[in-house]
């Protein structure tokens, strides 16, 4: 609305718009070539909050101390003034506070920046419900990990529906399971911490039923095709990344590219989620200085945000999430009078926050008290004169015309009052006055000694600052992960003509034959074969593989690969921690590895659940995981278990002894006994549960039923023989299966054992001498297994040497004479029938994915290099391109060093 009024009545707007009679009662201040926009809303901060939960921890409260749904803001609001005058100076009239401490957080309380009242200023006692991935404060010693932070999420989910489910059966009272099971109405928001962590959000919302709004990091752009799926409204930090720091070439040869694309794209990303229609509101969280927020609200417009969508993103909807947009985030009637005053559009390059108005109150942000600039009509000697006044740094000068003259003025000003000194007719003339925005009224004495009055009017001016509009930009190039390899699906048939195939099948080695790939599957292998579309490889001369299969792998976890604050951890999932943008999974690919299992550390006797992968270079997390994948945990013996070498360790946890390890597994396995026996009588009997308790879901013991039950495999870190003969005892006892001995290094001792239990062997190469356990390792240790008739894998354990486990399963040739064809078996067809997944890969045959390594010469030898690598008939991994994309980082990162370097 232009030239618009707006009536304000105590705290509420009482009307606005451009023909309103203002009623006689009514104050009138004059705003005129001022913008007016609604108060900002801030979702996210811990306004009148403590930084830290101190509640005394008791049998009313959850077992783990970064649980803490119980803790309610209004209930122990802490005014803060400095805060409060902060978030005015950012534009923000209201703001949500919540502890922004533990994992689960409690509820919020929605508040004005009025320094009035609190009972004034409360809004909303109960507003979203706060969770995060960070433990944060809590002293306990779990979680120490990301996935052990979303197992202990998912584990108090799972205790207040069972709380909710059985509170009127006489179970004993928690007030932080009963806090729980009542926000499952209140809206939900979740800190992620990083983008990476989206898709635990996505899971989450999906196990649950919970529509969780998802609190960024300001990098969403990333993850753009995830966030359309998930459908969540984004709360937004504009913070970004500084200006990288190029004092030296050691500072330019050590940033990487995605750190310098990281500052180049950071400022498009709120127009990156405008443009694809992603819901979103903005928050100043990472922001202490307003001057910071606003240079950096204004650089999202400066690189492709609306005005229309940044405004819609600080007012009404932060609003409607908080169901307060009847309330707040408009200037209508009946809202409260929370707006802001500007001197021009509030995005333009110079815009000022003069004032703000919250509640009917004005907080003065800037004063502009030499913004004088401007044509005057000036009143004195009973004439009226035009009276020009330019106001440059502070400095005024000023004319008027008399007679076709300029009689040129002299200003004196301080904040409130104005001095004019000129001479007219030869008389000088001294006008003294005080300031007011758009008028000078004052005292001056004529030339015959009488006291007149004067006064100087400003004019109306010609010129309309209009809003700013979103520069007409091209959006980013935005390539995930950092080596940006596009892959392209064959949607015809892939043949590779005249290649040595080595089948790691009954078949042996085939020369000079070819193979034909569709829709990712082998489907011929023979000699002479065609295709009418598609493409051709000549392999003459070349040998063709099955990707190698790693049983045992630690790439591609985010936040630890342990988590080490229990012993037994089987709750905790792999599967959650993928980071899909390790280069590791690039390098492997390099080196023939299409599949791998991720395997929790060695910290605990009861590890964590595995995850199994293919090395899908370029897409997301969830797109890696191998599908209807088979069912694994990691356990451990020896000196991680019982913290010998862990010197960052708790202290005090349990066991410190390796009987204590068998110990402390044999106990486990019979509170799952137990358990498994109540779960059977609840769905036995489901009618006599009407009057009684529910058995409580246990996450850890989900896992180790499914062991019992032969639904979940074993991968146990292994070295010393008296161990393995002792896990292989209690398994026996509790009547399950150990699928695979890892590491295993006096494994030669206990073949014959290990043949008689039907366990399998992942094994090193030659690694010995690392750590007093491995004393007795030897290099012949995989050629006796595979002797013994047991299954036999060589692993890697490391992103190193997962690049190059065609040269370790070599060795077995060297240290034992294997068979080169049963050496090449222990990286592929061996490992896959580990993992019960070859029935998909670690063979060339017909029906199989297409998971294939071309090699430039015997894959065995250390002169052979991948050529290429498919997975699923998509090729991942070309030397050729690979020269390419090396170049074309190599020109990237010089073109963003000049523009870090003359920005």
């Amino acid at each position: 609305l232009k030239e618009a009024t707006l009536l304000i009545n105590g705290n509420i707007i009482q009307d606005v718009g451009t023909e309103i009679k203002v009623p006689e009662d009514f104050i009138i201040i004059d705003l005129e070539g001022k913008y007016i926009y609604p108060s900002f809303v801030e979702l996210y901060s811990n306004y009148g909050c403590d930084t830290t939960y101190q509640a005394k921890r008791n049998q009313l409260n959850y077992w783990n101390s970064s649980i803490h749904p119980e803790h309610n803001v209004a209930q122990h609001f802490k005014s803060t003034k400095k805060e409060a005058e902060r978030l005015r100076s950012m534009g923000f009239g209201t703001a949500q506070g919540h502890l922004q401490d533990g994992i689960s957080r409690g509820v919020s309380a929605v508040y004005t920046l009025e320094a009035g009242q609190s009972d004034l200023r409360l809004l909303k006692s109960k507003g979203m419900a706060f969770y995060s991935l960070n433990k944060g404060q809590s002293k306990m010693a779990y979680p120490t990990s990301l996935m052990g932070s979303i197992a202990l999420l998912r584990q108090s989910f799972y205790d207040a529906l069972w709380y909710e489910e059985n509170m009127d059966k006489g179970i004993p009272k928690n007030n932080s399971l009963e806090a729980l099971a009542n926000q499952w109405k209140q809206k939900q928001c979740i800190e992620l911490g990083s983008y990476k962590n989206l898709g635990i959000a996505i899971e989450l919302s999906k196990e649950f039923k919970i529509p969780f709004i998802i609190k960024g990091d300001g990098l969403e752009y990333k993850t753009i095709n995830l966030l359309k799926e998930s459908k969540a409204h984004i709360i937004s930090s504009i913070s970004y990344p500084k200006k990288p720091s190029l004092k030296s070439s050691y500072d330019i040869s050590s940033i990487t590219v995605m750190e310098l694309k990281d500052w180049e794209n950071a400022p498009y990303n709120l127009s990156i989620l405008s443009e694809n229609n992603i819901p979103f509101s903005i928050s100043s969280d990472k922001h202490k200085k307003a001057e910071a927020f606003w240079t950096h609200l204004k650089a999202a417009h400066q690189h492709g945000l609306s005005e229309k969508a940044c405004l819609k993103a600080l007012t009404i909807e932060p609003a409607k999430l908080l169901g307060l947009d009847k309330k707040i985030g408009e200037i209508s009637p009946k809202y409260l009078a929370n707006f802001l005053v500007f001197d021009q559009a509030f995005l333009n390059k110079n815009a000022k926050l003069e004032s703000h108005w919250i509640q009917g109150k004005p907080h003065i942000i800037s004063k502009n008290e030499s913004d004088l600039s401007g044509s005057y009509e000036l009143f004195f000697e009973y004439q009226n004169f035009i009276f020009d006044v330019k106001d440059s740094l502070s400095k005024l000068s000023a004319y008027f015309e008399y007679l076709d003259k300029k009689i040129p003025v002299t200003i004196q000003r301080s904040e409130k009052e104005i001095n004019l000194r000129f001479t007219l007719d030869s008389v000088k003339y001294l006008l003294s006055g005080l300031i007011d925005t758009f008028q000078w009224n004052g005292h001056y004495l004529d030339k015959d000694g009488s006291w007149l009055s004067w006064n100087a009017s400003k004019l109306k001016s010609n010129v309309i600052l209009k809003n700013p509009a979103a520069q007409n930009i091209e959006l980013p190039e935005v390539f995930l992960p950092a080596y940006p390899w596009i892959t392209k699906e064959h949607k015809d048939s892939l043949l590779i003509k005249n290649a040595c195939i080595w089948t790691s099948s009954k078949a042996g080695v085939l020369n000079d034959h070819d193979l034909i790939v569709h829709k990712g599957k082998i489907v011929k292998i023979g000699k002479g074969l065609k295709v009418k579309k598609g493409e051709t490889i000549d392999a003459t001369g070349k040998f063709l593989t099955a990707g190698i299969v790693d049983e045992h792998s630690h790439i591609a976890i985010r936040g630890g690969v342990n988590e080490a604050g229990l012993p037994i951890t089987s709750m905790v999932r792999i599967k959650d921690v993928i980071n899909a943008e390790d280069i590791n999974i690039y390098r492997q690919l390099a080196g023939g590895v299409t599949s791998a299992q991720l395997l929790h550390g060695s910290a605990n006797p009861i590890g964590g659940q595995s995850a199994i992968i293919k090395l899908k270079w370029g897409l997301d997390a969830k797109k890696l995981l191998f599908k209807d994948q088979p069912k694994f945990i990691k356990f451990a013996l020896g000196e991680n278990v019982k913290q010998a070498n862990f010197h960052c360790a708790p202290k005090k946890r349990y066991p410190k002894t390796r009987m204590g390890v068998e110990q402390i597994m044999s106990d486990a396995f019979y509170r799952a006994l137990s358990y498994q026996k109540s779960l059977q009588k609840d769905q036995q009997f489901p009618k006599l549960q009407i009057g009684g308790i529910s058995t409580r879901k246990d996450l850890a013991l989900d896992a180790l039923v499914e062991i019992l039950n032969g639904q979940r495999h074993i991968t146990c870190h292994s070295y010393v023989q008296s161990e393995i003969n002792m896990m292989l005892k209690l398994a026996d006892s509790l009547g399950f299966k150990l699928n695979t001995f890892t590491h295993i290094l006096e494994g030669y001792k206990v073949a014959d054992k290990l043949a008689e239990h039907g366990a399998a062997a992942s094994t090193f190469s030659d690694w010995w001498a690392y750590k007093y356990e491995v004393k007795e390792a030897i290099p012949y240790n995989a050629s006796i297994l595979h002797k013994m008739n047991v299954l036999t894998a060589i692993n890697s354990d490391d992103a190193e040497m997962g690049r190059r486990l065609n040269q370790e399963a070599a060795k077995a040739i060297k240290y034992g004479s294997v068979d080169p064809q049963e050496a090449w078996k222990m990286i592929t067809i061996n490992p896959a029938k580990m993992l019960h997944i070859d029935d998909k890969v670690g063979s060339i045959e017909i029906g199989k994915d297409a998971d294939l390594v071309l090699w430039t010469g015997n894959p065995l030898s250390i002169y052979s290099k991948a050529e290429k690598t498919w997975i699923e008939g998509v090729l991942y991994f070309d030397v050729e391109e690979d020269e390419y994309l090396q170049s074309y980082l190599k020109s990237e990162k010089a073109r963003l060093i000049q523009k870090a370097m003359t920005k």
